[in-house]
């Protein structure tokens, strides 16, 4: 069974480590009474997550992560994926591994989102609304050879209810509209034919 060394102990060393970088390995394991294994794992888990090693060589912010303090006496913390309001006074006893632990939580794509693409607006090119459900409207209504109010039709009822301001009715308000002038002029065309 192998033996840990406890968090304290392991925060120690590491801010040790980044405050004294000219300190050999060697002497830092014997500092602190560790194998020489230890400090090797501590160097390579904060290689591999550069975050403790932020922290420990002086932060007071979680990294990746913004931070405003409100006047009301909260401190907003915000990551890539979500924001927390802290109090003031529990923010700032907050030490070296719990705000690596905060913005490790902050910054963690959300488990309904991991193999997921994230939807990036461009509201010229691709809105987002017309790219629900993975395919893009305009590439639909190309594919099947619609013409100009069937591909409305298919236009309207895809965006309705995504689309910002409006609540959707109005959207298949028009999408019945364009469907009636579509059959008022007889606009299907079988491509087969």
């Amino acid at each position: 069974m192998s033996k840990r060394t406890p968090r304290r102990k392991t925060n120690k060393i590491r801010a040790y480590m980044y405050a004294n970088p000219d300190v050999s390995l060697k002497t830092l394991a014997e500092m602190f009474g560790v194998g020489i294994h230890t400090i090797y794992s501590i160097r390579h888990f904060d290689k591999k997550n550069s975050t403790a090693a932020t922290i420990a060589s002086g932060g007071s912010e979680p990294p990746n992560c913004t931070v405003a303090h409100q006047p009301d006496g909260f401190v907003k913390v915000t990551g890539k994926y979500k924001s927390v309001f802290i109090p003031e006074e529990q923010y700032s006893s907050l030490g070296p591994a719990q705000l690596s632990n905060l913005s490790h939580g902050l910054n963690k794509i959300p488990a309904r989102m991991q193999g997921v693409t994230p939807i990036v607006n461009d509201p010229v090119n691709q809105p987002s609304h017309y790219k629900v459900g993975g395919v893009e409207t305009i590439d639909f209504i190309e594919a099947k050879g619609l013409g100009y109010h069937l591909g409305n039709v298919v236009k309207y009822i895809t965006r309705a209810g995504h689309k910002g301001t409006t609540n959707g009715l109005e959207d298949l308000k028009k999408a019945r509209w364009y469907l009636d002038r579509a059959i008022e002029k007889n606009e299907y065309h079988n491509p087969a034919n």
